[in-house]
């Protein structure tokens, strides 16, 4: 895990980064449920982001 971010709004956040070569395949981030699901919901909530060749999108 990485905190790249010096934001005192965004230090929380983190990316997961490849070993060998440091590109980003994940992030989690804490955000309003709104901006995932196009609404108004001010709820917050824990959103990830994962990159993968073998995963199926599923939902």
């Amino acid at each position: 895990m990485d905190f790249p971010w010096k934001s005192k709004n965004n230090k929380d956040n983190g990316v997961f980064r490849h070993l060998n070569s440091g590109k980003w395949f994940g992030l989690i981030m804490n955000g309003r449920r709104g901006l995932v699901t196009k609404d108004d919901d001010e709820q917050n909530v824990d959103i990830i982001n994962l990159k993968s060749d073998t995963l199926p999108v599923d939902g």
